[in-house]
C-alpha cells in the first residue's frame, strides 16, 4: 500500500507542477510574463541625477569658483548634496579655465566624494560621450495598463508595445530636494520582443 501511495503521489506532484509550467510559459502574451521582462530591464535603467545638471563636471575631486554662473544657479543644490552627507565641500582657491585657453584665479570650493557618495556615484564613458551620476532610487512596474497585440514583422520577430505604471523603490530621502523626480513617475511605453526564452525588452537582445 506505502509503494501504490507513493507512486500517486509522485504522480500528483508531477501533474501539478506540469499544470503550474503549462499555465505560465514564458512566451504568452500576459501582464505576469510583461511585468518580468520591464523588471529585468529597469533594474539597469535606475533613476539618476546627472551630475552636469548640478552644475559640476564629470569625475571628483573638482572645483568650482564662487564667480561662476554654474555655482550661483546650483549653490542651494551643493548645500543639499553637502547637508546630505554625498560631498564634502572645502574652501580654497583655485584656477578656472575660460576661453581661448585663458586661466583666471578665484575663490570657491574643492569638492568630494564622501565614503557614501561613492557608493552612489557612477561615471561611464561611451564613445565621445562621458556620463556621471548619482542613482537615487530604483524602479519597478506598479501596474500594466495596456498592450497591442503580439505583432510579427517581416524581417523580425514578435514585439508588443506595453504601457504601465511605474514605482519608486529606495528613493535617497534627500533626491527630490536636490531635482525633481517627477519625470519618472508618469506612465511609460516599452517595446518587448519575443524570444525562444520568453519576452525580453528590445535593448536586451
Amino acid at each position: 500500500l506505502g509503494v501504490h501511495q507513493n507512486v500517486a503521489s509522485s504522480l500528483l506532484l508531477l501533474v501539478i507542477s506540469f499544470s503550474l509550467n503549462a499555465c505560465n510559459d514564458p512566451q504568452d502574451a500576459n501582464e505576469e510574463n510583461f511585468t518580468k521582462a520591464i523588471n529585468n530591464y529597469l533594474k539597469n535603467d535606475p533613476v539618476t541625477i546627472s551630475v552636469n545638471s548640478l552644475g559640476l563636471e564629470g569625475d571628483f575631486p573638482q572645483f568650482i569658483g564662487y564667480e561662476t554662473s554654474s555655482y550661483k544657479r546650483h549653490s542651494d543644490q551643493l548645500s543639499k548634496l553637502k547637508e546630505a552627507g554625498i560631498i564634502q565641500a572645502e574652501e580654497t582657491v583655485g584656477k578656472k579655465e575660460l576661453m581661448f585657453g585663458s586661466t583666471k584665479e578665484m575663490s570657491g570650493l574643492k569638492l568630494e566624494l564622501t565614503p557614501k557618495g561613492e557608493k552612489l556615484f557612477s561615471l561611464k564613458g561611451g564613445g565621445f560621450i562621458t556620463r556621471s551620476y548619482f542613482k537615487v532610487a530604483d524602479v519597478e512596474v506598479d501596474k500594466i495598463l495596456n498592450f497591442t497585440m503580439p505583432e510579427e514583422s517581416p524581417i523580425g520577430p514578435k514585439s508588443v508595445t506595453v504601457k504601465f505604471r511605474p514605482k519608486l523603490k529606495n528613493v535617497e530621502p534627500w533626491a527630490s530636494e536636490v531635482q525633481s523626480l517627477s519625470r519618472y513617475k508618469g506612465d511609460r511605453k516599452e517595446r518587448l520582443i519575443l524570444t525562444k526564452k520568453g519576452w525580453v525588452h528590445h535593448s536586451q537582445l
